[in-house]
């Protein structure tokens, strides 16, 4: 099991109707958690998002799959996400991701992404972000 603490940036385009509702830059505040399967390191995971920097707090949940490649310190990484966003407007949609992540210990490590999301619902949603995050693992569950 883990931890994931992120922040980052996104830029945001919504349209609503085919006019531009909101449109610019984020700041992001991640955490969520995971849980591996396998022996790979892959994992299974889900984080909850806030989105700060437009007239509200955008919130938002992903959960998916990240996929490790590598077996030293440096790992690459892509991410398979489902995603909902709360608010402004209620959508739902893919994410994927792919980055880089350097293991500080058995224990945590440091990751940078980038990501793309598409959300189709209240609105037409598209966002694209840059992550920095640390993780964290325990081993509760072998």
């Amino acid at each position: 099991m883990g931890l994931l603490l992120a922040g980052g940036v996104e830029h945001k385009e919504s349209a609503i109707s085919g006019r531009i509702f909101e449109s610019g830059q984020r700041a992001d505040v991640d955490l969520g958690g995971t849980i591996a399967i396998g022996h790979d390191g892959n994992e299974l995971k889900a984080f909850g998002r806030a989105s700060l920097g437009g007239p509200s707090i955008d919130w938002s949940l992903a959960a998916g799959y990240r996929g490790y490649f590598g077996h030293g310190r440096f790992k690459t990484f892509f991410d398979l996400d489902a995603a909902a966003h709360l608010t402004p407007q209620l959508t739902f949609g893919p994410r994927v991701g792919f980055g880089l992540q350097y293991e500080l210990s058995p224990l945590a490590g440091i990751f940078t992404g980038l990501a793309a999301q598409l959300g189709f619902g209240g609105a037409l949603r598209f966002d694209a972000e840059l992550i920095v995050g640390l993780q964290f693992r325990s081993y509760l569950l072998e």
